[in-house]
Order: C-alpha cells, then sequence, then structure tokens
C-alpha cells in the first residue's frame, strides 16, 4: 500500500507516521477505495474483484501469505464488500461483524510469516483510517477473513455473533383412516425467531400424478383437513407449509395411504410354449381378490377369425395349462377366457399369436475350385488340385451322400483321398451329415497331351433326402497354352514360347534375325586386293543364305 495524496488539499490535516494506505483525518473517517501501488501492499495494486484474488493467490508469496491467515484459494468466492477500519473493526452494511481486526502487510514491523520475507503480522491500527474490503462468511453467516481491495492485505478478527434468523420447520403429517375411503390429515409445524405461518398445502399423489391439492389457510402451528377418494389404490400425501421464511417440507411430512379396493377378478395373461413344430403349452394366470373367486380357464384357438379348437380347464387357482396340437402349418392365436365370481373376464394380455411350423426342408449343395481357383491355366502333365466342398444347406440331417467327379477328355484323375477313381470318375459317399456342417476333398489331376479351349470338370452330389438327381453340381476348368515358334532378335535363333507371349518376339524369317557381315580390318595395297576378293565371296555367301533362309520359311 502506499500513502494516498489525494487529499493534498488537506496536507496539513494529515497524520501518516507509521501508517499505511488510506491517512486518518482529524475531521472524519475516510474510506479509501484506489489501489496501493507501493511496497506495503501484499498484492501490489489491490485485488479489487474475486477473480483478481484467485488469479494472484499462487504468485510470488501470496499463498504462503493468505495461507497463514487460513485463506484458501477455493474460500475465495461468495464475498460481500466491507470496510476495514483502523480501531480493529470490520463492517458489512453498516454492520459489525468483526473487532480485534489483524492484517498482514509488508515492511512494518510484526510477527514474520513462514514462507515470506517482507510480509509481517500485525494491527490494522498500522493502516489508514479505512480501506474497503472483500468479506468472507460462512454458512452460518459468521465471519472468517476480509481481504482489503486496494492492497490485497489479509485480514482476520474475532467474529461478532450474528443476529438469530428467523425459522420454520414441518414436523410431521399424521393420517388417521375413518372409512374404507375417508382420511383426515394432520399437519405440525415449529417455528422460532419470528418466522410466521399462513397456509398448510396438502398434495395427493397417485404414483407420479397428482390427483388432489387441500389449502388450509392457519397461522397455527397445527391444521388439519378430511378427505375421501372412491378409486382404489395406493397413495402418497406431501404436505408443505408457507412461512415467511419460505415453503417448507421434510420426509417427516410425506406419508402414505391405501384406499381398499372392492371384490376385483381379471385374466392377467396367457403365453405360449413351444414343445415341437406341432405342439404347444399354453399357460394362463389371473387374479381374484377381496372375494372374488375363479371358477374356469377356457382356451380358444383361432386361425385368422375362424374358430378351430377349444380346451377348458377347470380350476380354483391363480394359473392353469393345457397341451395343444396343431398338424396344420399356419398362424394361429389363443385367447383365453377365465371365468369369476364377477363373470367372464378378458383382456388385451389374453390373446397371443403362435405359428406351426411347415416341415423342414433338406437340402445340400457342392463348390468346386482347381488350386483354388474357378480356372486356371497348366501345362501339359503338370498335376494340379481340384477341391471339393459339400455342405449340408438344410433342415435336417442327411445319411449317404453321394459325391461324384468326373473330368472332360483331356484330363486324368490321378488320385484322391478318400473314395475310389474308376473310368476316369471319382466317387464317395458321405455316412452323414448334419446341418450346417461340411466336408471337403482334394482330387489331383493332369492333362495328358495339348488340347485347344478350356477343359470342364463338373462334380455334383446327391441326397436320399433331397428331391432330385443330382441335388446339385459345379464345375472348374483348366486350359493349356499353344506353343508356337518365334525370333528371339537378341539371340538371332527360333525358338519356341506360350502364344500369349508371342508378341514379346520377332516372327521366324524376320529381318531382325538375319546375320550381319563383319568388316575386316585394312592393313595394305594387297590386303586391299584380298579383302576386294573376301568382300565379294562373302557377299555370295550371305545372298545364298538369305534365299536358303527363305526358302525355308
Amino acid at each position: 500500500m502506499r500513502g494516498k495524496m489525494k487529499l493534498l488539499g488537506l496536507a496539513l490535516a494529515l497524520l501518516s507516521i507509521g501508517t499505511i494506505g488510506t491517512v486518518k483525518l482529524n475531521a472524519a473517517t475516510y474510506v479509501d477505495n484506489s489501489p496501493d501501488c507501493d511496497k506495503y501492499a501484499i498484492v501490489r495494486c489491490g485485488t479489487f474483484s474475486e477473480s483478481k484474488i484467485r488469479s494472484e493467490y499462487n504468485k510470488g508469496d501470496h499463498a504462503a501469505v493468505f495461507g497463514a491467515f487460513g485463506i484458501s484459494k477455493s474460500e475465495t468466492t461468495g464475498m460481500k464488500t466491507g470496510v476495514v477500519y483502523q480501531n480493529g473493526t470490520v463492517k458489512v452494511g453498516g454492520n459489525t461483524v468483526a473487532t480485534n481486526a489483524v492484517m498482514s502487510a509488508r515492511y512494518l514491523g510484526g510477527s514474520s510469516i513462514k514462507g515470506s520475507s517482507t510480509a509481517k503480522r500485525l494491527s490494522v491500527s498500522h493502516m489508514g483510517s479505512a480501506q474497503t474490503a472483500l468479506v468472507k462468511f460462512d454458512s452460518n453467516g459468521r465471519f472468517m477473513f476480509a481481504i482489503m481491495k486496494p492492497c490485497g492485505n489479509p485480514v482476520v478478527g474475532t467474529p461478532t455473533k450474528p443476529k438469530p434468523k428467523p425459522a420454520a420447520v414441518c414436523k410431521a403429517l399424521s393420517i388417521t383412516k375413518i372409512d374404507r375411503n375417508r382420511f383426515s390429515f394432520k399437519g405440525t409445524t415449529s417455528t422460532a425467531n419470528g418466522a410466521k405461518i399462513s397456509q398448510y398445502n396438502f398434495k395427493v399423489f397417485k404414483g407420479n400424478v397428482l390427483v388432489k391439492v387441500i389449502n388450509v389457510n392457519s397461522a397455527s402451528t397445527s391444521a388439519s383437513t378430511g378427505y375421501t377418494l372412491n378409486t382404489p389404490g395406493t397413495y402418497t400425501v406431501k404436505l408443505t407449509v408457507t412461512t415467511s421464511v419460505g415453503d417448507k417440507t421434510a420426509s417427516n411430512c410425506t406419508k402414505t395411504f391405501t384406499v381398499t379396493e372392492a371384490p376385483v377378478a381379471a385374466c392377467e395373461a396367457v403365453s405360449v410354449e413351444k414343445l415341437g413344430r406341432t405342439s404347444f403349452k399354453f399357460n394362463g394366470t389371473a387374479s381374484a381378490d377381496n372375494g372374488a373367486s375363479i371358477s374356469q380357464y377356457i382356451f380358444r384357438v383361432y386361425k385368422g377369425n375362424q374358430l378351430v379348437d377349444t380346451k377348458t380347464v377347470d380350476s380354483t387357482a391363480k394359473s392353469a395349462s393345457v397341451n395343444y396340437s396343431q398338424e396344420t402349418a399356419g398362424d394361429y392365436k389363443v385367447v383365453l377366457t377365465v371365468k369369476t365370481s364377477l363373470g367372464d373376464k378378458m383382456a388385451p394380455n389374453c390373446e397371443q399369436p403362435f405359428t406351426v411350423s411347415p416341415p423342414k426342408v433338406p437340402g445340400v449343395s457342392i463348390n468346386k475350385l482347381v488350386n483354388g481357383k474357378d480356372y486356371l491355366r497348366t501345362q501339359v502333365g503338370v498335376v494340379f488340385d481340384y477341391q471339393l466342398k459339400v455342405t449340408n444347406t438344410g433342415e435336417v440331417d442327411l445319411t449317404n451322400v453321394v459325391v461324384t467327379d468326373t473330368p472332360e477328355n483331356g484330363v486324368k484323375l490321378v488320385s484322391a483321398e478318400v473314395g475310389s477313381i474308376s473310368d476316369n470318375t471319382w466317387t464317395y459317399t458321405i455316412p452323414e451329415l448334419k446341418i450346417g456342417e461340411s466336408m471337403e476333398f482334394t482330387l489331383k489331376g493332369k492333362v495328358l497331351k495339348y488340347q485347344a479351349g478350356r477343359i470342364n470338370n463338373t462334380a455334383c452330389v446327391d441326397a436320399p433326402e433331397v428331391p432330385g438327381n443330382p441335388d446339385d453340381c459345379d464345375t472348374a476348368e483348366v486350359e493349356v497354352p499353344k506353343d508356337v515358334k518365334v525370333c528371339n532378335p537378341a539371340t538371332r535363333e527360333t525358338i519356341t514360347v506360350k502364344e500369349e507371349d508371342a508378341k514379346n518376339y520377332a516372327p521366324v524369317g524376320s529381318s531382325q534375325c538375319e546375320e550381319v557381315p563383319v568388316e575386316l580390318p585394312t592393313t595394305g595395297p594387297a590386303d586391299a586386293a584380298m579383302k576386294f576378293l573376301g568382300l565379294a565371296s562373302l557377299t555370295g555367301a550371305v545372298v545364298y543364305y538369305t534365299a536358303s533362309r527363305r526358302s525355308n520359311v
């Protein structure tokens, strides 16, 4: 904090020796609310808001100073504006909330504060006449601490006892049953410190639904009302008391009560338990209370709107069951009627659909690949694998499932893991194939000689339980590419390649494959003559070679 120079016109009236912040005037107390940016301030230039306090809390030695005064960062909320006076009094709204105030300041005498080399603990008598401050109260309205706005100096003191607050409590609610559906509600309340009562509010609920509100205007600590309700059931009444300190209720002011029901009976539900494709069990439940009774359960079966069957069970119990069989496939419903002392009882829950499923359908499939594909290019004499997979795709287990595999001419079956090969046809019988089960087989085959086009291989499956013969077939194809002769320009030789690779070479007889004469070295006149003769001979040889090559094409 710093000595304020705002009152220079009254300088002769100032007493500033040994004080900080706002000075003491001879005429009257001056409340300072301007920033103190001097060396005495704990927070330079002050803390004029709660957010400023929190933003400065962890800077420098602030946390140590505030902590020494029992002030945590989380408590610097919900504060009120007040004034700290030099005489040790703290006021809020003109009311004294604390006395014997002690503060912290820098560079003045007092007790040292751990964690700070400059801050001391000392009486507020060392400050000017008054400082604005943010004041914190506890939940009971008692003074906890203050922080001076201009300088951020923390202050503690002796709290004054707050004036007792008016209070009111909803003490209890009692319910007296007069008859099956007639009741009396009574509420009691207590008040203190001048609190006033104006009304008792009784709210009646059924579940979460409000069914009745009864208001009793009364200033007394108790009030009663009568209530009649014809609809049977369990209800809750909640009492709220209107007072001068707000609406009051409590757990003791909420009670439940029951309006006794008249005799009742009902069909509660029917369920269908499937025992097999054509067999079922019907389970019916009913209720009968307050003297009502059950005598019979009637189960009626309909297909559409047509009555198909009726099953009757004589019983006084609250449940009954009956077995039922129906061979004709289709959609049905069972309707339950319960005979009671209050008449025949039916309900939406006493109607239930069910279905008689058609007979299960068998099925089988076969899938065939060659080396894992539908089509394979191979070479003559190279052994490859046929893969067969047989699957039960139906709804019944299969037995004695016959699998066959017969390739077209050109492919020979070499071997098989199981089964037998006869006349180039493989055959195997699967003893049993359950629903959803698959079996896989591998056959080895090869192409014996070149044959133009694709060679087909068909595998079939036939199960006695599945109509038709065969039940399913699948094919895989192999093909041997044709060999052709071409000229390799790199070596000037005629070679054999696959037909699809011929585009990478020259045709046989192409000029790219003709031989090129080699030039002889020149060494002198005699050699020149020999060169001429040799060249003539070589030229003749090339012409002859070329002619002979063309004649062979």
